[in-house]
């Protein structure tokens, strides 16, 4: 039987954007040592993802994508979201990715670690919940965030698909 996913509309979340909508539908993206935040109001059934590429942003240099750096996306989403809800209060976050894609050739780069770390920090520092994790390792992944259901399934080539 095919899942709300397969009939409705996907949208695809690239490097440093925010995508928003209500269900039906989904929202994906294929991440290395991004991160995909993806918030949710499951009495709305309305969401967002981010797909952060790096931890912070120097003040004024966002480059006009707020989506790119952690500490922009995850207000910007937070924003977005209060105005198409109108509250805060029913949030909750999922995080994938984070992975170490370079560690064998440059073992001083971990921006997957620092993206991981920043990510879990503006969360808190919110107080929005991290009621779903799937992070780190030496591999990218693809996820999918069903709308309907709230659950953002995560794959990794040759290894078992995750649900959060």
């Amino acid at each position: 039987m095919p899942t709300s996913m397969q009939l409705n509309k996907m949208i695809e979340v690239r490097m440093g954007e925010i995508q928003s909508m209500a269900a039906p539908g989904g929202l994906r993206a294929i991440l290395g040592s991004c991160i995909g935040v993806s918030l949710y109001d499951s009495s709305q059934r309305i969401g967002c993802m981010a797909h952060v590429v790096l931890p912070e942003s120097a003040p004024g240099k966002e480059n006009g994508s707020l989506g790119r750096f952690a500490n922009t996306a995850i207000p910007a989403m937070v924003d977005e979201l209060k105005s198409l809800t109108g509250s805060l209060g029913r949030i909750r976050a999922k995080i994938a990715g984070g992975a170490s894609l370079f560690a064998a050739t440059s073992p001083g780069l971990k921006i997957g670690e620092l993206n991981i770390a920043k990510v879990e920090e503006v969360l808190k520092s919110m107080g929005i919940p991290v009621i779903g994790r799937h992070l780190g390792g030496d591999k990218g992944r693809r996820i999918s965030f069903d709308l309907e259901s709230g659950e953002v399934i995560v794959e990794i080539q040759g290894k078992e698909v995750a649900r959060l």
